[in-house]
């Protein structure tokens, strides 16, 4: 009997330790979105203020932060401030360029992407994505437009050909079933501004894969209400 009570005091204290040791990895990975920001949003103290935003989630975070401390605009709010937030989400993987990351200024991008621990990508065009067979042979025509016939009936069959004959690319994961998100980090770019004003504030969050885009927006909501409000 001693040794099937001390056996199950073993066992409790042992699922204890699982469970604290499930929180803690979850509080990590919440905690380990990286969010830097740069500039400063100035809006007149006591103005009442509208979010407007493309982003549900940025919505919602915004909205109810105004509505906690008591600023956000009714229809009979006089004098209030529209605070418009842009954003963008791309996966950092081989191809993407600078430019094509999001809003706002590539040079402040690649800043805040390297303070937050990230090698920023080319500004141009990274000349790793594969033109598309029947796009080339349509330039081609544009700039051969005298070609003639039979070698260009030739051509088109060449590009069909390369079309079906071309490997998807690698496939990872025990299945091949891994995709971009558990390939590569996302990037999410922000872009906050209010009216009657020419400040402007530019965020950037690093999502490492396995870690929540919806928390990663929910820092960058708040980053910005409190850049406003304090």
């Amino acid at each position: 009997m001693q040794y099937a009570s001390a056996r199950k005091v073993l066992l409790k204290v042992a699922v204890a330790c699982a469970t604290l040791m499930a929180l803690v990895v979850g509080a990590t990975s919440a905690g380990a979105v990286e969010v830097r920001s740069s500039g400063k949003l100035r809006v007149p103290e006591g103005a009442p203020l509208f979010a407007v935003s493309t982003d549900p989630t940025m919505q919602h975070v915004l909205d109810q932060d105004f509505r906690a401390q008591r600023r956000l605009g009714s229809a009979a709010s006089a004098n209030p401030v529209t605070v418009t937030v842009n954003l963008s989400q791309h996966y950092l993987m081989p191809g993407v360029s600078l430019e094509q990351l999001g809003p706002g200024d590539p040079m402040v991008v690649a800043k805040l992407m390297q303070e937050a621990g990230e090698e920023p990508p080319p500004i141009g065009d990274t000349g790793s994505a594969q033109m598309n067979p029947y796009a080339a042979n349509i330039v081609r025509q544009e700039l051969e437009p005298d070609a003639d016939p039979m070698m260009q009936a030739y051509r088109d069959y060449q590009a069909q050909d390369q079309v079906f004959s071309t490997p998807v690319g690698p496939r990872f994961g025990p299945h091949g079933e891994a995709g971009p998100a558990q390939l590569y980090d996302t990037i999410i770019v922000a872009q906050a501004s209010a009216s009657n004003s020419a400040d402007q504030v530019t965020l950037v969050a690093v999502v490492h894969p396995g870690e929540r885009i919806r928390v990663a927006k929910e820092l960058l909501a708040e980053s910005i209400v409190n850049d406003i409000l304090h």
